[in-house]
C-alpha cells in the first residue's frame, strides 16, 4: 500500500530518488515542503539549504518553504515577487 501523494514510497521506506519517478507523475521530494497559512507577514528569503538539489527558500512570516520546481511562486506581503525568487526562476529551475 502506497501513501497518497508520495510517488513510490511505502510507510517506513526510504524516499525514491527523483530519477525513478513514474512517467507522467511528479517525483517525490526527499521531504515535504513546509506550507503554512499566510498571515500577511510574508517575507521570502533564500536559505543556505538545498532540497533535492534545488535552492530552498523560506518565509520568515509563516515558515512556509518553496523551491523553483513548485507550480506556485511566493509573493511578499507587499504583493511583489522577491528578487532572489525571480532570479531562481530565470535560472530555468522551474
Amino acid at each position: 500500500m502506497f501513501l497518497k501523494g508520495l510517488t513510490g514510497r511505502r510507510p517506513g521506506s526510504i524516499p525514491m530518488p527523483t530519477a525513478w519517478a513514474e512517467p507522467g507523475r511528479l517525483p517525490a521530494m526527499a521531504r515535504p515542503l513546509e506550507i503554512a497559512a499566510c498571515r500577511r507577514l510574508c517575507s521570502w528569503h533564500g536559505t543556505d539549504g538545498l532540497l533535492d538539489d534545488e535552492r530552498l527558500f523560506r518565509c520568515s512570516g509563516c515558515g512556509s518553504e518553496w523551491v523553483a520546481s513548485q507550480s506556485w511562486t511566493p509573493v511578499d506581503h507587499t504583493g511583489v515577487v522577491p528578487d532572489p525568487v525571480q532570479e531562481e526562476r530565470r535560472r530555468g529551475r522551474g
